[in-house]
């Protein structure tokens, strides 16, 4: 016979269960227990919302301001819609391209001639005077003495003959004229200094390396330059064109510009060619050979005359329709003394005023130099750096115009601290030259002598200290809002100093109406 519980134990395993004591002792189960988990009680009271926290905007890592950023992106269009709306409303639609042409060459005089012409094609005779001052020189007609000397003064006829020239035509050139052609002859300027200043270089190593050689009792093999110029075409900094293409050869990529060997040498430089180029490459320094482009981008030309045509559309517009009566409206509180009121109008002119500026430089320094770097298939295409991100003011000036930066630092700056000057020094005659070349391009068209921008270049030094004393203590963001600042606040207060003298010279209140009814004052 099974003993008792025999039964029950055979079915409990049968099922798959292990017999528990109790069912031996003939005690009855309890019911199996359920596979699913017991689910925790979990009450609001178990989540902890208050933690040890610092707040966000405290003085530790500072969060993301996007949004910020984004918030017044938003506030400033709507802003400028505002004053754009404003504009329309009280002055109507002031676009005339009938008045343009004043603008540029004010009243043709009675002998029926624009002495602003003559004056542009004028320039061209003062550039190849230089070529042949240096050819003389060259060819030892006349000593390097004598040939500095006549640089010096060709040089100097050359900054003076445009303002003897605008100062006696009078009305005939109007203020925008005379400023294009200042400027163009100031580039010029530069120009020819570069050319007489990497002339010289060549000369100057010209002369070691046959030093070297009658030292040494050889003319052969490489020449380590003593003098610090070290370069293949005669001045501070050689064109890295051949380097570039040997190095995009070897990584296995084909050649991006026609490599510019072999290098030209002093005096073979010295041809109405290469001459001509200089003239219209979109660079300020002289180098006997430069990186180019095989070919011309015709597609590429045609695009970016285009855009330049719309871009200076855009430019002329807003400068006639919203930058002018803006200057003008600020005028009379002026006058008065309401400087409640000046305030509130310069407040209101920094944004047409930096946005015409943002187009102009769009359009100068990349539309036109793109345009003209084509055209004379110049392979260096960079004329300005990020100086939108600039940490302090003097990486602003660094990167806002390469050509003259590039310029000012080969021929001024470098050369100044040769001649053992200091830094500080050669900073400080840097910005002196610079500011008296800004008041040459301000000052001669509109007749009279006021040094606002002088002095406004000058100021550049000390905001560039304190910019870059920001951007060490408060950091890089600041230190560009120093920029900004400095940038939105500077360029209208010079321009209202100008627009205030000009109207008081031209006898007030009638000269206050042509200007604000004429759009673009000329008398």
């Amino acid at each position: 016979m099974s003993p008792p519980g025999y039964a029950s134990e055979v079915r409990l395993r049968s099922n798959g269960a292990a017999a528990a004591p109790e069912e031996k002792a003939g005690v009855v189960p309890a019911p199996p227990a359920s596979s699913e988990p017991v689910k925790e009680f979990k009450s609001p009271l178990d989540k902890r919302y208050h933690v040890e926290r610092s707040a966000i905007l405290g003085l530790g890592k500072s969060p993301s301001l996007t949004g910020f950023m984004n918030l017044l992106f938003c506030l400033t269009t709507l802003a400028g819609t505002g004053l754009l709306l404003e504009n329309l409303n009280k002055y109507g639609f002031r676009v005339a391209m009938t008045q343009w042409t004043r603008a540029f060459d004010a009243r043709q005089n009675a002998a029926g001639f624009y002495p602003a012409v003559y004056l542009f094609l004028y320039m061209p005779v003062q550039i190849f005077v230089a070529l042949g001052i240096e050819k003389a020189i060259a060819l030892e007609r006349v000593t390097e003495a004598q040939g500095m000397k006549a640089h010096f003064v060709n040089l100097l006829w050359h900054v003076a003959y445009p303002v003897v020239g605008i100062w006696a035509a009078g009305d005939s050139i109007s203020i925008l004229g005379g400023v294009i052609l200042c400027q163009f002859n100031a580039m010029v300027f530069l120009k020819m200094w570069s050319f007489v200043h990497a002339c010289w270089w060549a000369r100057e190593r010209r002369s070691h390396r046959a030093a070297v050689a009658a030292a040494v009792g050889s003319g052969c093999g490489e020449v380590v330059h003593s003098n610090g110029h070290g370069a293949s075409n005669g001045h501070g900094g050689a064109s890295n064109g051949t380097s570039n293409g040997l190095a995009r050869a070897a990584a296995g990529h084909p050649p991006a510009v026609q490599a510019v060997v072999p290098a030209t040498e002093y005096p073979d430089n010295l041809s109405v060619g290469n001459m001509a180029y200089f003239t219209f490459a979109p660079t300020l320094c002289y180098e006997m050979d430069y990186p180019r482009h095989p070919t011309i981008n015709w597609r590429r030309v045609a695009v970016r005359a285009t855009m330049l045509v719309v871009v200076f559309l855009m430019h002329m517009s807003m400068a006639q329709q919203w930058l002018i009566p803006s200057y003008t409206a600020v005028l009379t509180p002026l006058a008065k003394g309401e400087w409640s009121v000046v305030a509130e109008r310069i407040c209101k002119i920094a944004i047409p005023n930096n946005l015409v500026w943002l187009v102009f430089f769009y359009e100068l320094f990349h539309v036109n130099m793109i345009l003209v770097s084509e055209l004379t298939r110049f392979a260096d295409r960079r004329s300005y750096d990020s100086w939108w991100d600039s940490e302090d003011m003097n990486v602003f000036w660094r990167r806002w115009n390469l050509p003259v930066h590039h310029w000012c630092i080969r021929h001024l700056y470098l050369p100044l601290l040769r001649l053992g000057w200091s830094k500080s020094a050669a900073k400080w005659a840097t910005f002196v030259f610079s500011g008296v070349f800004h008041e040459y391009i301000v000052s001669p068209p509109l007749r009279m002598f006021r040094l606002y921008a002088f002095f406004g270049m000058l100021a550049q030094v000390p905001i560039g200290d304190l910019s870059e004393w920001v951007c060490k203590r408060l950091g890089p963001r600041w230190g560009n809002a120093v920029v900004w600042f400095s940038v939105c606040v500077g360029q209208p207060l010079s321009v209202l100093l100008y627009v205030r003298d000009y109207v008081v010279a031209c006898d007030g209140h009638a000269a206050l109406a042509v200007l604000g009814d004429s759009a673009f004052a000329t008398s």
